[in-house]
């Protein structure tokens, strides 16, 4: 068995804006709860906005109620970012300064590579940078250059069908 603290990692990858209609922000958030009534632990790109903030924000919810019971409970989310990104954000950053465990990589590479240490993938709606790291993954994987993993494509109102239909 796992320590708590060597909880299965699941990377969720997705936009930092929240895309056309509050419905992806809505299934992003009952994802992070998912995320959280499972047991799982959260890694992900580090932002308080968009769809990487609402999965987030459903993570740290099930904590906090969980973290009244148990006092020494961890949040459950490891945020991978670069020091570029990391500045964006304010100090006073509400969901940002929950984070206790936010990894500062070296370069996006890094960044993109300390995220697929994770062990489960899922994609949710986003733009171009959720895109890339779909398909970095997807060849990652296919090359063998990490192991082949669960990946899930989060399929929110077809979000993803065109991708899907062209693959």
């Amino acid at each position: 068995k796992k320590k708590k603290e060597d909880a299965f990692r699941v990377f969720v990858g997705g936009g930092e804006r929240t895309g056309k209609g509050e419905k992806n922000v809505e299934e992003a958030y009952k994802l992070g709860q998912k995320i959280d009534k499972m047991g799982k632990k959260l890694e992900n790109g580090l932002s308080s906005s968009g769809i990487m903030g609402a999965v987030a924000r459903g993570v740290i919810d099930g904590w906090v109620k969980k973290k009244d019971e148990f006092e020494d409970l961890v949040l459950p989310i490891n945020a991978i970012t670069t020091k570029e990104y990391y500045s964006l954000y304010e100090s006073n950053d509400e969901l940002v300064s929950k984070i206790e465990n936010v990894v500062v990589a070296d370069s996006l590479e890094d960044r993109k590579n300390k995220l697929l240490n994770a062990d489960f993938v899922v994609f949710t709606p986003g733009g171009v940078g959720t895109l890339d790291e779909l398909a970095y993954d997807c060849v990652a994987m296919q090359d063998g250059f990490i192991d082949l993993k669960p990946f899930i494509l989060f399929n929110v109102d077809g979000f993803f069908h065109h991708l899907v239909e062209y693959l």
